[in-house]
């Protein structure tokens, strides 16, 4: 048997069966810094909007599209942006991985559905800052 599953007989902070006893001090100190990280672990997830939107204009040098909010697919939630109101961005896909390629923009007159995403926090250089995606969905 490896010597790491044997019991050993030196004095210390151990029950008879060779588990560590936690003190109730330690425990406290946990739960109380656990608490006080919550509310910074909880302002890390983001916000998401959905909106049936219209395209209003397309910029001619084809660098963003600007939509008309025409109503919210789901309840306003923290900062999301209020209807009625303009919004400029250049399109996401849904998988927030790439733009959309100019050419599967919809149509100045269009109606579809914008998926809008926030995230707060903290940047490297800038201090606050707020990242944003807009994602055309189907």
């Amino acid at each position: 048997m490896p010597s790491f599953f044997l019991h050993t007989n030196s004095p210390g902070p151990c029950s008879a069966n060779g588990v560590r006893r936690t003190s109730g001090a330690a425990l406290l100190v946990g739960l109380i810094a656990l608490a006080m990280a919550s509310p910074a672990l909880a302002s890390n997830r983001w916000t998401v909007c959905d909106y049936v939107v219209e395209t209003v204009r397309i910029d001619p040098a084809g660098q963003h599209l600007t939509v008309k909010l025409i109503r919210g697919r789901s309840r306003p939630q923290g900062d999301c942006p209020r209807v009625p109101a303009e919004l400029s961005f250049r399109p996401e896909t849904a998988d927030y991985q790439s733009d959309v390629p100019r050419k599967r923009w919809p149509a100045k007159g269009a109606r579809w559905t914008l998926r809008y995403r926030y995230l707060d926090g903290e940047c490297k250089y800038t201090g606050p800052c707020r990242i944003q995606h807009h994602s055309l969905m189907k």
